[in-house]
């Protein structure tokens, strides 16, 4: 099977020649009808020093206006439609940044000739890479329906469901059935339905691990809720595509976001809870963010740093293993609150507002927050976003989610160091308390934007000055 790395190098390889000759095709369509320039005058085609400087920097302009639009993400699974909507949209935002950055300078014969310098730059950038995406897009489209590509499948599944899902599915969505994976653990069975058995679904991670699954269909009809909620929480701790049989889809309605396959009678569980372009200016806001607070508040986290070495003995700098995005373990850093080995043998603890493990000058960190700080490293580094669900420890996720299976639906996004949860309820210091925020922050994934990254980190910033809201 071809990766989608190896056709996103295609697709970047194509968009950077064909930008460059794109950029020719407009400069001596510029000169030859725009500029203020004699149209029998040699220097029309003649080139400069202007067109070797623009061959060369605007390519790397338009890639990265095309991975910011999250064009080069999934590259195998992209629809026509959005092959066009995207283009179209990328190449109209990146011509006006172009004009207003470069051509408005231009000694013109007139005002209408910025317009129609605008629109043969949009028109010739646009019809040249989309036609030659086109191309590649047809090509990796007709492979996957011949069976040359495809995605390494899974079906979940008991006897009967299984037989007509596989029946169900369309050679051009490019589902290559490894086999299946069973909800009764004492099934014995190497073979159902003609397709080789790994397993129930109490070893699917690492089933999924050990055969690099792309896809998994889910055809439990007649399963409850609340295993398909637990074979849900094991699926999303994996980077996988997870398809549903309509059966299975009508029990998800409200539980998960679920997106129509058009032309199959099959859904699609949202793999993504924010459109590409948005979910890269947000890691944009992360990355500039953490850079500015960690450059201008250099001198605040020295001075943290010894006012904490101060107060009480032990390190600055407290480290401990939190769960994140698709389940994996990272380790948060924070300017440590509480006296050393404040849980040496007694496993893991929440604090509470009068908890006596806590300094005198952590109880005055924890209240403005400015213990988070050195969470920023976790956010350029990428294991956090500055704005996302908490983190927290498997000890107490898994109590949540024996009381809120809900809660995997956390682990599809970074968690961060500030939330809507955190800003409308606080600190969680018990089950009960962190199963409150925990609606909160369910609110926050079915409504995640930009805008409201931006509203929840300016309240923080708001609670950090007034110690309010904590």
């Amino acid at each position: 099977m071809i990766r989608g790395k190896k056709q996103t190098i295609k697709y970047i390889v194509s968009d950077f020649v064909f930008s460059a000759i794109g950029w020719v095709i407009f400069f001596f369509f510029r000169r030859a009808r725009l500029d203020a320039i004699d149209p029998g005058s040699n220097l029309v085609f003649q080139p400069d020093f202007k067109l070797f400087l623009g061959v060369t920097l605007i390519p790397f302009f338009w890639l990265l206006i095309f991975q910011l639009s999250g064009y080069y993400k999934n590259a195998l699974r992209r629809s026509r439609f959005n092959e066009f909507s995207q283009t179209f949209l990328a190449v109209l935002f990146g011509s006006v940044v172009l004009f207003f950055t470069i051509l408005l300078d231009d000694v013109v014969k007139g005002y209408s000739t910025y317009y129609l310098s605008l629109l043969s730059l949009f028109s010739i950038q646009f019809l040249i890479i989309y036609t030659t995406r086109s191309l590649i897009t047809n090509r990796i489209k007709k492979n996957i329906s011949r069976g040359l590509n495809g995605f390494r499948t899974l079906i979940i599944g008991d006897g009967k469901d299984i037989e007509e899902t596989t029946k169900m599915l369309p050679p051009y969505l490019g589902n290559i059935i490894l086999g299946v994976v069973t909800t009764d653990r004492r099934h014995k069975s190497e073979v159902i339905n003609g397709l080789k058995c790994y397993g129930s679904t109490d070893n699917l991670d690492q089933i999924i691990t050990e055969n690099n699954i792309d896809e998994v269909i889910l055809s439990l009809r007649e399963s409850t809720l609340s295993k398909l909620k637990s074979v849900l929480e094991a699926l999303y701790r994996h980077d996988v595509f997870i398809k549903t049989t309509p059966g299975v889809a009508d029990k998800l309605i409200g539980i998960a976001k679920l997106n129509p396959i058009y032309g199959t009678p099959f859904m699609e569980v949202a793999h993504e809870l924010m459109p590409p372009f948005e979910e890269n200016m947000k890691r944009v806001f992360d990355v500039g963010i953490a850079v500015l607070f960690m450059v201008l508040f250099s001198p605040l986290y020295i001075l943290l740093a010894i006012r904490v070495k101060l107060d009480s003995k032990g390190p600055v700098f407290y480290r401990q293993e939190r769960v994140g995005k698709n389940g994996h373990p990272f380790h948060i850093h924070k300017f440590r609150t509480m006296y050393d080995g404040a849980e040496n043998g007694n496993g893991p603890q929440l604090a509470s507002p009068d908890d006596k493990r806590i300094t005198r000058f952590g109880r005055t960190m924890r209240k403005y927050r400015l213990d988070e700080l050195p969470q920023f490293w976790n956010v350029l580094i990428g294991d956090m976003s500055v704005v996302g669900p908490r983190p927290e420890r498997q000890f107490f996720i898994d109590q949540i989610v024996k009381r809120n299976p809900n809660y995997y639906l956390l682990q599809k996004v970074r968690p961060g160091i500030t939330s809507l949860g955190m800003v409308k309820y606080g600190y969680a210091d018990s089950i009960d308390k962190m199963i409150d925020r925990l609606k909160f922050d369910l609110i926050y994934l079915e409504n995640m934007s930009i805008l409201l990254d931006f509203k929840i980190f300016f309240y923080t910033l708001k609670t950090i000055v007034t110690g309010k809201g904590v």
